[in-house]
């Protein structure tokens, strides 16, 4: 938010202390053109309009690794058709998460839909991002996965 101060920003979590530390980040940052709500992801259409969304920004989902766990996994199908219907045309698609799981789910997601993958990595901090590295900003978990040694892939899509 302050990188780009002519944008809003909206943070969206289900996790009630994670939006809390944030919304302590935006205060501590004067940051007037950002908010942090607490929200399910599931519903998000009940929040924006078809092609309201100039961007999308999905930072380390909950992975539900197991086959059982299907219908709780934020990235895939449903997900992504939401983002088909609430992103602008052109609007930019960016995931990054610490389970490669996830970077499928999405490709194969969106195969149907209005989207093209701009690119992915599958280690952001040796091969770094699929966009620009100076509009990259590294999240709390992500350095904690760089601590440890273990990857953080990537994936940019647009829509078309």
């Amino acid at each position: 938010a302050r990188r780009y101060p002519d944008q809003n920003w909206l943070g969206v979590e289900i996790r009630f202390k994670r939006v809390i530390l944030c919304a302590k980040k935006i205060q501590a940052a004067e940051a007037g053109n950002a908010r942090i709500c607490r929200y399910d992801a599931w519903f998000l259409s009940d929040l924006f309009d078809a092609g309201e969304v100039a961007g999308l920004y999905t930072n380390h989902p909950d992975p539900w690794p197991k086959e059982r766990h299907e219908k709780k996994r934020l990235m895939g199908p449903l997900f992504a058709r939401w983002a088909a219907d609430a992103l602008a045309p052109g609007a930019r698609w960016r995931l990054k998460t610490d389970f490669p799981g996830n970077v499928d789910r999405v490709v194969d997601a969106i195969a149907d839909l209005p989207f093209r993958v701009l690119g992915r990595s599958d280690d952001v901090e040796n091969t770094g991002t699929p966009w620009p590295e100076d509009d990259d900003i590294v999240t709390n978990y992500q350095s904690k996965f760089y601590k440890k040694n273990e990857p953080i892939y990537a994936l940019e899509v647009e829509r078309l």
